[in-house]
């Protein structure tokens, strides 16, 4: 702890995330499950756990963030896993929105710029560092039922199911014959 004192809150932690994944690194592929934890995570996921709307694609599906947390938390063991952002960013991007008056199309476009929040972050399981993905959410400052804070949520969220997925966790997801 005296090591992180002289710095500044974001250089602290900055340096301990630095640290702290590095251990996890060098403990890659070390994890120790037991078959009963292994065919625990493997196990398909009810029905109730998909929703659909992966990707933006109404045809497509996505496990629950709640169904997966709950997943290691009774597999693993709460506190024995954790998901560590390392980076965030934000990229602008700008398309056509389509102008409506009083519910009906006008046929006329204007500009809309929003902006698509990143992170990465990686899985850690018992010390071990265990999968790292990229997660993705888009942010539309007008959009009043949503706030920055719900976009970086929601780009974790997207992190923590693809790194799953590296785990084998809700593979039935990605299984076209069952999503059939």
């Amino acid at each position: 702890l005296s090591q992180y004192k002289s710095q500044q809150p974001a250089q602290a932690k900055d340096k301990a995330v630095a640290d702290l994944t590095a251990a996890c690194y060098q403990k890659a592929s070390q994890l120790k499950l037991s078959r009963e934890e292994i065919d625990a995570l493997k196990k398909d996921f009810d029905d109730d756990c998909f929703q659909p709307g992966a990707a933006g694609k109404e045809n497509l599906i996505y496990i629950e963030h709640a169904a997966l947390r709950e997943r290691l938390d009774n597999t693993i063991g709460m506190g024995q896993w954790c998901l560590i952002p390392i980076r965030r960013w934000v990229e602008d991007y700008t398309y056509e929105k389509e102008i409506w008056e009083n519910n009906r199309r006008t046929g006329q476009f204007k500009q809309v710029t929003g902006k698509t929040v990143y992170v990465d972050a990686v899985l850690i399981v018992r010390e071990c560092f265990c999968a790292s993905a990229i997660g993705s959410m888009d942010y539309h400052p007008d959009n009043h039922g949503q706030d920055y804070g719900d976009a970086v949520e929601g780009a974790e969220t997207a992190s923590l199911r693809r790194c799953c997925k590296r785990l084998g966790i809700g593979l039935q997801a990605w299984r076209k014959d069952w999503c059939l």
